[in-house]
C-alpha cells in the first residue's frame, strides 16, 4: 500500500478512529492497531475495541492499493510532530514508513490478518424510516445522555440483516444537543446501566432519560415516532460524545437501529456501537409529583454567582453550594474547610418557606448550563428530597438534583 496526503487530514482520521481503539491488552495486540484500507483515492481508516467502532474515510493520492493494521497511538504520534504539508505513506508486510521532507519514520505493522470481523449494519435488511424534527431531537439530546450497562459479546455478523429503524436529524441541532446533553452521564464502568442514555417510546413521541443517580435529566419529544409503542433502547453514552466531537458544520446525521445495535453516520465518519442491555431504573418515581416551594430567576446571573462560589471547591469536590431561599432572593452560601467561604445574594421571586438547601457544586453548574432558557424554575419539596430545575413555561425538560445534607 503507498499513497499521499496532507497532514492534517491524515492526522483527524488517524486520532478519530483511534479514539475507538482498545487500550486492554487482554484485548490482544490487533484492536490495538488501526486498520487501513486504500481503495483507489479512497482512504479508510478504522478503530474498534468490539463495544465501539469509528470508520473514518479521507481522499488521498493513491499509487497503490492495498490494506495494513498500524499500531494507533505510535502511528497518531508521530503524523502529530509533521509539520503541515504533504506526507508519503509506504506499507510493506512489515513495516509502514511515513515520510516527509528529510523525516523519515518506519513503524511495526501488525498482522492484518488478526483483525475481527466486526458486525456492521450496512444496507441489510427492512429499514423502516421515520422522520424526526430536527429542533426536538437536539433539545432532546441537548439535555441528557449518561447512564448504561455492559454490552454483550458479539456473536456473529446476523445483526447486519435486522435494521429495524433510520432516521435522519440535523447536524447541526444535534451537535447543539450533544453538547447540553453529555454531561449528566456516568462514567462509573461497575455500574454500566447509569453510562448510557434510554431513548423510550412515550404517549406521542420519544422520551430521552439519563442519570448517575445523583442527578437525572429527562426530555420528552412530542410527535416524534424514532421508536415503536413500548420500545425502548439505551445508547452509551461515550459513543455520543465521539459523535459530536465530527458532527462539526455537517448537514445530517443519519441514525440506524437494529436490535443490538445503533450506528450513526455523518459526512466522513461511521460509528457503530453496541446497544446495552438491561432494565433501566424506575426513575419516574424519583420525580415530586407537587412541591411547596419554588424559585423563579434568571439563568445567566444565577450561573454566573455558582461558578464564583465554585473556585473555592475546587480542592474540595464534596462542598457543596447551598441555597437559602426567602422572599424577593437567594443567597448562595460555599464553606469550604481550611479554604474560606464565599457568599452572594440574588434577586429572585420566590413562593413558599423561607428553606435553605444544598447541592454538589458542579452538579449545580452543569443543571443551570444545559437548561437553555432565560429564566429558570427551581421547584423544590423539603432540604432533604430531589429537587428539579426546568425552563419557564417548558415542561419537556427536567433537571433532577439530589440534595446534600449540610451540617
Amino acid at each position: 500500500m503507498k499513497f499521499k496526503c496532507d497532514r492534517s487530514s491524515l492526522l483527524r482520521v488517524v486520532s478519530a478512529a483511534g479514539r475507538a481503539v482498545s487500550t486492554r491488552t487482554t484485548m490482544g495486540p490487533a484492536l490495538t492497531g488501526l486498520r487501513f484500507v486504500l481503495d483507489k483515492d479512497e482512504l479508510t481508516v478504522t478503530g474498534s475495541d468490539l463495544d465501539m467502532t469509528i470508520t473514518m474515510r479521507t481522499e488521498v493520492a493513491g499509487g497503490e492499493s492495498g490494506q495494513a493494521l498500524i499500531p494507533a497511538k505510535l502511528l497518531g504520534d508521530v503524523v502529530r510532530v509533521f509539520p503541515e504539508g504533504a506526507l508519503e505513506i509506504e506499507v510493506s508486510d512489515k513495516d509502514a514508513v511515513v515520510k516527509s521532507g528529510k523525516a523519515n519514520f518506519k513503524i511495526r505493522v501488525l498482522s492484518v490478518d488478526d483483525w475481527p470481523t466486526i458486525p456492521t449494519l450496512g444496507d441489510g435488511g427492512d429499514v423502516t424510516t421515520s422522520q424526526i424534527d430536527a429542533e426536538e431531537l437536539q433539545g432532546a439530546l441537548e439535555q441528557v445522555v449518561d447512564t448504561a450497562e455492559d454490552m454483550p459479546p458479539a456473536d456473529d455478523e446476523s445483526d447486519k440483516a435486522k435494521v429495524t429503524t433510520s432516521v435522519q436529524a440535523d447536524a447541526a441541532l444535534l451537535g447543539d444537543a450533544l453538547d447540553q446533553a453529555t454531561r449528566a452521564a456516568s462514567t462509573d464502568e461497575t455500574r454500566p446501566l447509569l453510562t448510557g442514555v434510554l431513548m423510550a417510546a412515550q404517549d406521542d413521541g420519544l422520551r430521552m432519560v439519563a442519570t448517575d443517580s445523583y442527578r437525572l435529566a429527562m426530555r420528552d419529544l412530542g410527535g416524534s415516532s424514532l421508536l415503536a409503542d413500548d420500545k425502548s433502547v439505551l445508547i452509551p453514552s461515550r459513543a455520543l460524545k465521539e459523535l459530536r466531537r465530527e458532527i462539526g458544520d455537517s448537514k445530517e446525521v443519519t441514525l440506524r437501529l437494529s436490535e443490538r445495535t445503533a450506528e450513526f453516520s455523518v459526512e466522513s465518519m461511521t460509528l457503530s456501537v453496541r446497544l446495552i442491555e438491561g432494565t433501566y431504573p424506575n426513575y419516574e418515581r424519583l420525580i415530586p409529583e407537587s412541591y411547596n416551594n419554588v424559585l423563579e430567576i434568571d439563568r445567566e446571573e444565577f450561573l454566573e454567582a455558582a461558578r464564583r462560589m465554585r473556585l473555592l471547591t475546587a480542592t474540595t469536590n464534596n462542598t457543596p453550594i447551598e441555597l437559602v431561599m426567602s422572599e424577593g432572593s437567594v443567597e448562595l452560601k460555599v464553606e469550604a474547610k481550611d479554604v474560606g467561604s464565599a457568599s452572594e445574594s440574588i434577586a429572585a421571586d420566590y413562593k413558599g418557606e423561607e428553606m435553605s438547601i444544598a447541592f454538589n457544586a458542579a452538579y449545580l453548574t452543569d443543571g443551570l448550563e444545559i437548561t437553555s432558557a432565560e429564566k429558570i424554575r427551581l421547584e423544590s419539596t423539603d432540604p432533604l428530597k430531589p429537587a428539579v430545575m426546568r425552563p419557564v413555561d417548558d415542561k419537556s425538560f427536567l433537571y433532577l438534583l439530589m440534595p446534600v445534607r449540610v451540617t
